[in-house]
């Protein structure tokens, strides 16, 4: 059996779910960015299938709201805390307003803690359904 098999085979342990989260204070207030959940990480996926254009031979032409995914992403894992550090989800229209210079890097740091994009070069077309004949 070879190195990569061997490692197919090894067993896996999680501690815990508990998603890794980062403080975060914005004009004053208290935030948490926690690790994309995978329900959030597939919203985010299908948004960025939904924006790339494939040619025939897969490879990706254009790009149609490309931007939308950045402040997507912040928005399903920023929670602003109040008071009694009561969790409340920051809504999409609140990360619009918020400058680029605020977006971008969350956006960045929810990426990394998700691992979104690693070792991933981007939207693929899907594979084209091969034809099958009668004989």
């Amino acid at each position: 059996m070879s190195a990569a098999e061997n490692k197919t085979l090894e067993p896996m342990e999680f501690a815990d779910l508990e998603p890794v989260t980062v403080p975060v204070k914005i004009g004053g207030r208290k935030y948490v960015l926690k690790e994309p959940s995978e329900a959030a990480s597939v919203k985010y996926r299908n948004a960025l299938m939904r924006a790339a254009k494939f040619s025939q031979d897969g490879s990706v032409t254009a790009a149609d709201g490309l931007a939308d995914l950045e402040p997507l992403l912040v928005s399903l894992c920023l929670f602003e805390l109040d008071k009694d550090n009561f969790e409340r989800p920051v809504p999409l229209e609140t990360i619009l307003a918020w400058p680029p210079r605020v977006v971008g890097p969350l956006f960045e740091r929810a990426k990394a803690l998700g691992g979104i994009g690693q070792g991933d070069a981007g939207p693929k077309a899907p594979p084209e359904p091969t034809a099958t004949t009668s004989p």
